[in-house]
């Protein structure tokens, strides 16, 4: 999805992560896929993942989670 962000193309954002979430439903993802890396960005020198998770039971309509990497590595969440 970050990349119709860099194409320019944000129009098409929320229908590609509508058919990702259909997908998870149909299980039709593979393994156990329980999120996916919705964007990821440089702060100084850690690339930082943004997750989002398919899990939006309860009352939570969205859940992220960023995991900051050093050298590929994870240094925390």
């Amino acid at each position: 999805m970050q990349a119709y962000v860099w194409l320019g193309k944000a129009d098409k954002i929320k229908p590609a992560r509508e058919k990702v979430f259909a997908l998870w439903k149909a299980g039709k993802l593979p393994g156990n896929a329980k999120e996916y890396v919705m964007d990821q960005f440089m702060v100084g020198k850690y690339r930082v993942y943004m997750y989002e998770t398919f899990d939006t039971s309860g009352s939570l309509a969205y859940v992220y989670t960023a995991r900051p990497t050093l050298a590929d590595k994870p240094v925390g969440s």
